[in-house]
């Protein structure tokens, strides 16, 4: 049996607070229930698998602005993230890469943000 190389995805850790584009939920992500419409729960097929980009898209889009702050602690890995991690996960012949690139045309043709 092949031995399977793991590589761990970035975690974050910001020098300073401010505004993202994105909200990378590595560490989880906290929002309110009128951050959203309706439309945030239509989501398109392969968008499922970059909830980070479909979310910050639906934000970026309805005007709520993604803070980040540098006195989060992110958590530590554990040896369950070496089991089936999302970021290797293929769905509709796109994987993690394929999927962003993916989100962001969609959110750059449906609602011109992030040009």
């Amino acid at each position: 049996m092949k031995e399977v190389i793991f590589q761990k995805p970035w975690r974050y850790e910001y020098k300073r607070s401010g505004y993202l584009d994105i909200a990378s939920g590595l560490g989880g992500v906290s929002i309110k229930p009128n951050f959203f419409n309706l439309e945030a729960f239509e989501i398109p097929e392969v968008l499922w698998l970059v909830d980070d980009i479909w979310l910050s898209g639906i934000l970026e889009y309805l005007g709520v602005g993604i803070w980040a702050s540098n006195s989060i602690l992110l958590p530590q890995n554990s040896t369950s993230s070496n089991l089936e991690p999302l970021f290797n996960l293929k769905f509709g012949g796109h994987g993690r890469s394929s999927a962003n690139k993916h989100g962001v045309k969609y959110f750059q043709e449906k609602y011109q943000i992030w040009k």
